[in-house]
């Protein structure tokens, strides 16, 4: 039997994800960050560590310019800054990938 808390909270999320999915892909882009940092090597590397410091500035300022003033248009950094992030830790991933099979 489920509680209806856990519908409650279940569907909440559902519908961050469905009408903000910037704020889906900012927790994903973090993840798949970090795995780029533990696995690529080389010129890869240093590639996504300039990923993750990037991404590490759009969001202190994000939460900066929140914690300033909550009714300001700090969403405009996430909205604008996560995809394109997501989009290039993606593809560092995959060109390591590519690289381990040669």
């Amino acid at each position: 039997m489920v509680s209806p808390m856990s519908e409650v909270s279940v569907q909440a999320i559902t519908d961050i994800v469905l009408l903000k999915p910037w704020l889906g892909a900012a927790p994903a882009s973090v993840f798949l960050q970090a795995i780029a940092l533990i696995r690529l090597r080389g010129a890869l590397h240093s590639l996504s560590v300039m990923l993750s410091v990037i991404t590490g500035a759009v969001f202190g300022v994000a939460g900066a310019a929140f914690y300033m003033d909550p009714g300001n248009m700090w969403q405009i950094l996430l909205i604008m800054g996560t995809p394109p992030l997501l989009v290039l830790t993606v593809g560092l991933l995959l060109m390591g990938f590519v690289a381990q099979e040669r």
